[in-house]
């Protein structure tokens, strides 16, 4: 999309601030329109759309936390959301991003990381669905000693998973791979708060790390995540983002369809972006299954749909019925795994 045709609302109260921010902005050859607080930003949503919203978070009458969570249960065809605050602590960020934003900047932030953030959020918002419905087949192989269980979030996923994780009975026999978009730090805060949460060992991924059942393994900032078979273990990878994200699900999901064939389960949660639908396509030709959030319960609901679009078999899942209905399909295919002749083929 040409730069010059994206629209930014801008809200923030302080002037000086503002005007910054909209020079950096038009510079960049965007359309800015600037408003002084959250309320004032909901009415204009409503009389028109915008590609993004960029929202400080302190602001009268209405703040951009609650800015946030009101786009995204009031505006239909909301816009990306950015929050950029002098508020900057882990905490802090985490909130922002909880409670709907899609990114998150603390002020002072230089004109080139707002400029790429907005074009970032952007390009993910406007990505088209994959052209393509039949990856190639992964190369035929033998199973490794455990169910692949991957999931992929973004938008909305920290607070789903807060919920989900902790809830899952995955057994010896099965493995988690997490995807979930976001910056180093907040996949850090993250496992950190899923492990007081949950009664399996949460870890961010390493290369070398060896996985085994009853584990789940989060991908870290900046790097894909994927699973080779020989030798077993996990790899990052520092190779170009894929869907304009770097962890990205599909490189992820490839590598558990070539390592796990039909024993693989994969969950798309709530997400921007195209992100996750290739990757379940190798699943499924794999022999493997799919998953995906409800979109009516998705903050965002673009990777799930993604999936629809692609018209791959796959159940739809409400939230609150995700963990009973992936630990019951895990302990299936767990059982499975089970009664395999441990050299036979996994596909």
């Amino acid at each position: 999309m040409p730069a010059a045709s994206a629209s930014v609302l801008l809200a923030e109260d302080d002037p000086a601030s503002a005007k910054l921010l909209e020079i950096i902005l038009l510079n960049a050859g965007m359309e800015v329109v600037r408003v002084e607080d959250g309320e004032a930003a909901l009415a204009t949503l409503a009389r028109r759309s915008f590609d993004v919203l960029v929202t400080d978070w302190m602001m009268p009458k209405m703040d951009g936390i609650e800015l946030c969570r009101r786009v995204r249960a009031e505006v239909p065809e909301h816009p990306a959301l950015i929050m950029l605050t002098a508020l900057a602590s882990p905490e802090a960020r985490s909130h922002a991003l909880g409670s709907g934003a899609d990114d998150f900047l603390g002020k002072p932030a230089a004109p080139k990381a707002v400029v790429e953030a907005v074009r970032g959020a952007i390009a993910r918002r406007l990505q088209p669905t994959p052209t393509s419905t039949h990856a190639p087949a992964p190369t035929v192989v033998r199973h490794v000693p455990f169910v692949s269980l991957g999931i992929a979030g973004s938008t909305g996923g920290p607070a789903v998973l807060g919920l989900l994780l902790p809830r899952l009975s995955l057994g010896d026999n099965v493995c988690a791979f997490v995807v979930q978009h976001g910056p180093a730090w907040m996949l850090e805060d993250l496992v950190k708060r899923l492990s007081d949460q949950c009664s399996v060992p949460v870890s961010l991924g390493r290369t070398g790390l060896v996985p085994s059942g009853n584990q789940i393994i989060v991908a870290p900032g900046d790097h894909h995540m994927v699973l080779d078979r020989t030798p077993l273990g996990i790899r990052l990878l520092s190779t170009a983002p894929e869907n304009y994200v770097r962890p990205a699900a599909d490189p992820l999901f490839r590598s558990l369809a070539a390592c796990s064939g039909r024993f693989t389960l994969a969950v798309v949660l709530t997400g921007l972006g195209r992100d996750g639908g290739l990757g379940t396509v190798a699943i499924r030709d794999a022999g493997g299954s799919v998953l995906i959030q409800a979109r009516s319960t998705c903050v965002a609901p673009h990777m799930p749909q993604t999936v629809v679009d692609l018209s791959l078999p796959h159940e739809e899942i409400p939230v609150d019925g995700l963990a009973p209905r992936i630990s019951a399909r895990v302990e299936s295919l767990s059982r499975q795994l089970g009664k395999t002749p441990k050299h036979a083929s996994a596909v």
